[in-house]
């Protein structure tokens, strides 16, 4: 079934809200979001809740809430057509996105590491594949949360590896793929 006249293009917008609160570490904010109602015309921005959602609930250690947020992203994510927008960026990529910092997240809470650091490791490759646009597609850069739980385990070097990388300091990424001045 098509989607509404100009929800391709527009209804990835309202998703925006819960990268912030991620950014920000709203987490108890993010859990006592409501879906929306009308869940076929904001299927980005359920699947993205649900994504969020789960986040939230890795992050406060709540694991099993955390795995039942991403058997419903996961199918909220189904349902997300291919026509479906965010400027350069189809939705499902970004979503793609989602599903490895989702699953790195779960996995670190659960104390598998190194899991969890070759899904956050994935999500960064599927983050640099992503077309050049403005705003970014993907609001939260995946080396934030791949450097931040490096440096948690104490693996500082390759947590600053990270950082330096995404700050545009390794000299190895294209000018669409790095973050100047994004500390």
């Amino acid at each position: 079934m098509p989607s509404p006249p100009m929800a391709d293009f527009i209804e990835s917008y309202i998703s925006m809200k819960q990268h912030v609160y991620i950014r920000f570490g709203k987490w108890h904010e993010i859990i006592a979001e409501d879906p929306p109602e009308d869940r076929q015309l904001y299927c980005n921005t359920l699947a993205t809740i649900h994504y969020a959602k789960g986040v939230a609930h890795a992050a406060l250690g709540d694991v099993a809430s955390a795995e039942r947020e991403r058997a419903l992203f996961l199918r909220a994510k189904a349902n997300v057509p291919e026509s479906r927008l965010l400027h350069n960026n189809i939705c499902q990529d970004l979503l793609a996105i989602a599903e490895e910092m989702l699953n790195g997240e779960i996995e670190y809470r659960k104390g598998n590491h190194d899991t969890a650091f070759a899904h956050l490791r994935r999500s960064v490759e599927l983050d640099d594949a992503l077309p050049y646009d403005e705003p970014w597609g993907w609001i939260q850069p995946a080396r934030h949360a791949l450097g931040a739980l490096l440096f948690e385990q104490g693996r500082f070097d390759e947590a600053e590896a990270v950082y330096r990388e995404d700050l545009g300091f390794g000299g190895n990424l294209s000018r669409a793929s790095i973050h100047p001045d994004n500390v």
